[in-house]
């Protein structure tokens, strides 16, 4: 399970546990607003100012900014695969807001562009992918509100992602 950057290191780490046999079964990883889409264009100087001004107020801020940094220079220059083993439950904010990392990622997305890219492009990467629309945009569709929205679904979504101990 994993947020924006989160969502695509939950998969790598999904598909690396299959790969190296120590999970043995088809697996679910759940996103938040995760996007696969842009990631080669993105603005590394307009991802650490979102990041520093995210990081802020957290102590030793510096650290946990600059592995944000690292993991998205990983990201820019990693290229998804399919794999037919990795299930995706995406849930897509349902709102764009004018943020840094949207200006850092996608600068020309627009409500229109968002919205014709339902499963944020993940379908091209995985056999099943299903989507749930969000309550809020990229940064509050984590907020207890928003969540308490979509328990019923989330709830669904990690039932059908749980792995069973006698996997391991």
């Amino acid at each position: 399970m994993g947020h924006s950057l989160g969502g695509m290191v939950a998969r790598l780490i999904a598909i690396k546990l299959l790969n190296d046999e120590i999970i043995k079964s088809n697996i679910n990883v759940i996103m938040f607003d995760s996007w696969t889409i842009g990631t080669e264009n993105m603005n590394l100087e307009r991802i650490k100012e979102y990041i520093e001004s995210q990081f802020k107020t957290i102590p030793d801020s510096e650290h946990f900014v600059n592995a944000s940094i690292f993991l998205s220079k990983l990201l820019k220059e990693h290229n998804n695969n399919f794999d037919s083993r990795v299930g995706i439950f995406s849930f897509k904010a349902s709102e764009l807001s004018d943020t840094p990392l949207r200006r850092a990622i996608l600068p020309i997305l627009t409500k229109d562009l968002v919205r014709s890219f339902i499963d944020n492009g993940w379908a091209e990467f995985a056999k099943e992918v299903t989507t749930t629309l969000t309550p809020g945009d990229h940064d509050s569709l984590l907020k207890a509100e928003n969540l308490s929205k979509i328990s019923s679904r989330l709830h669904e979504a990690i039932s059908h992602s749980l792995i069973k101990f006698n996997e391991f």
